[in-house]
């Protein structure tokens, strides 16, 4: 016979009228019944876990009163479900709780401190994922909290004030011109070097490119429709975008050896990803950029764009963004009229531009 588990230390949890507790050797569900105490063993060892039975087991037995009390975990699927009704962007939900679904899946929002958002924050930056990766995942815990209290699932007593680290400000790499060309040249593979070329033209995501048709790249109209009409509200915003001609010249070339309906195809199918090409290319052409790069090929389009003058709105349009502040707050600097008139407002008359005080 096995030795007994020494029974861990483990913060107070209750569900209404049931409690955590430990009975030999795992957690167990506490509760009373005309004074006599009962307890029920959940065959869990681990503490997330016994607090997400906890609440399964209070609700099987229909004892809680008022209003149910429910997971964070609960409360993001149904902010999921409404995301996709809605035709709001339902991926990126599902795609940050997976990284925040460990801490805070088995709690209540009640349940929800600064300090277990600040010790997540140490956490990831400890693994080292940048600021702004971080940010989004706590701002993700917010609003899901914040939606539940506003569709009325948690009491506003039970609104907890969540922790989120300030905003780090935009992201500055991009590639110049010439650097773009240098990438291009160094793209080793076909698929690489058209994957590369999309990026840079289209200013599409990653995965928008990965996943893009032949049957929505309209060669006649000069076309590319980025939105996959399969996946309503389940993609970040995706342009319909004009095809320039460096686009066209790649496509076409792609279009006469494809072999598969995916524009993107290695070995006659889709590409799952294209990380290691795209970090390989960007080795070869000794530009230095953190991650695989792939991120910054959109930021890239965006500020070539805007070098050129083009207007905020239309970039926006181009990027697929919904909000148009994100896009002025990001690429507004870089356009050559950016804060122009301003300046202009503050010209001092002529004679005091230059001092005289060298001739005397």
């Amino acid at each position: 016979m096995g030795a007994r588990r020494k029974r861990p230390a483990f913060k107070p949890y209750a569900v209404g009228e049931y409690r955590l507790g430990w009975l030999l050797d795992q957690f167990c569900v506490v509760w009373y019944v005309n004074g006599q105490r009962r307890r029920h063993r959940l065959g869990i060892a681990t503490e997330a876990e016994a607090r997400t039975e906890l609440h399964a087991f209070a609700r099987s037995h229909l004892k809680l009163t008022g209003e149910p009390v429910e997971t964070f975990k609960a409360l993001h699927a149904q902010y999921t479900a409404y995301c996709k009704q809605e035709g709001k962007d339902a991926e990126r939900p599902r795609h940050v709780y997976a990284r925040i679904g460990e801490t805070f899946g088995h709690l209540r929002p009640v349940d929800i401190t600064r300090k277990i958002c600040r010790e997540y924050e140490a956490m990831r930056a400890a693994a080292g994922k940048k600021p702004h990766t971080i940010y989004g995942e706590l701002n993700m815990v917010r609003t899901v909290v914040n939606w539940a209290a506003k569709n009325k699932l948690i009491k506003l007593e039970e609104l907890p004030s969540i922790y989120v680290p300030k905003m780090p400000g935009p992201r500055d790499r991009h590639l110049t011109r010439a650097e773009v060309e240098t990438l291009i040249d160094a793209a080793e593979m076909p698929h690489i070097r058209l994957f590369l070329i999309l990026a840079l033209t289209t200013a599409a995501r990653k995965t928008a490119i990965l996943q893009l048709t032949w049957d929505r790249v309209d060669f006649a109209r000069g076309l590319i429709q980025l939105h996959d009409p399969g996946h309503d509200g389940e993609r970040k915003g995706r342009a319909l975008v004009p095809m320039n001609d460096t686009a066209r010249a790649a496509l076409l070339e792609a279009k006469a050896g494809g072999v598969s309906e995916f524009v993107i195809e290695w070995a006659g199918g889709p590409v799952g990803n294209v990380k290691r090409g795209v970090s390989t290319a960007f080795v070869k052409s000794r530009l230095k950029v953190k991650g695989d790069g792939a991120h910054v090929l959109r930021h890239t389009a965006a500020v070539l764009m805007a070098e050129d003058g083009v207007p905020i709105p239309e970039i926006a349009q181009y990027l697929g963004h919904s909000d148009l502040r994100t896009t002025y707050r990001t690429y507004a600097r870089f356009s050559p009229g950016y804060l122009k008139k301003a300046a202009g407002s503050l010209e001092l008359p002529v004679h005091l531009r230059v001092s005289d005080r060298g001739s005397r």
